[in-house]
């Protein structure tokens, strides 16, 4: 017999996952940037933490609103749960997946 494995990700898993990437993936291209319009390290850091903060806030968000909403199973449907109808479409150009999301929205 087998035994199935679980995957689980903990509050501290988690929060070192998003940390991770968000560290990992601007440590070499942002601080230039960042230091040359604010013009001070000292300045430089602190805009770079707010913004590691705001991306993990805005994760955790999603997460938690995601979860309450397991019958969410589309960006499409996710986004029009979360902002509006006209937002929920502005990346889709198709207009047969458009059509095709609109059904689904409604019920059809």
């Amino acid at each position: 017999m087998t035994r199935k494995e679980v995957n689980r990700l903990g509050v501290l898993g988690a929060t070192s996952y998003i940390i991770g990437s968000v560290i990992g993936s601007g440590i070499f291209v942002s601080p230039k940037g960042i230091l040359e319009h604010t013009g001070s390290v000292g300045l430089s850091l602190i805009v770079w933490i707010g913004a590691a903060v705001l991306a993990s806030l805005t994760a955790i968000a999603l997460l938690k609103e995601d979860s309450k909403k397991a019958k969410l199973h589309t960006n499409a449907r996710f986004i029009t749960e979360l902002n509006s109808r006209v937002t929920a479409y502005l990346p889709y150009n198709n207009k047969k997946h458009r059509e095709e999301m609109s059904l689904r929205l409604r019920g059809k």
